[in-house]
């Protein structure tokens, strides 16, 4: 029975990981977009490169080669603090992961 319910936990753990962090990766790819149109840049292809680049390196890239922004109104806008959510959820999914990686260890312990 410990099994069965140290394998309902884990799988549980598991799936609120995923969709942490699928939800930190759309709001990054969500400010990656409304950033790249602020700055006059075509926002659906910058997503799509960084996509293709694996999220890290593309974001890494875009970073370093994205237009000097004009509109300075947009810096205190809404979605200009996506990426600071998505941090908070990329957080969370740091610690869920810590989590499941105590609980396996304890699973295997027994």
């Amino acid at each position: 029975m410990s099994d069965l319910l140290i394998g309902i936990v884990g799988l549980t753990v598991f799936f609120g990981i995923f969709i942490i962090g699928v939800v930190a990766y759309v709001k990054l790819l969500m400010w990656v977009y409304y950033d790249a149109n602020a700055r006059n840049m075509n926002g659906t292809l910058i997503v799509i490169l960084v996509m293709l680049f694996q999220l890290i390196p593309g974001l890494l890239v875009y970073l370093v080669l994205r237009k000097p922004i004009r509109n300075f109104g947009y810096q205190n806008s809404r979605n200009s603090q996506l990426w600071k959510s998505s941090l908070k959820y990329y957080g969370i999914l740091g610690v869920c992961l810590l989590m499941a990686s105590l609980i396996s260890v304890f699973a295997m312990m027994k």
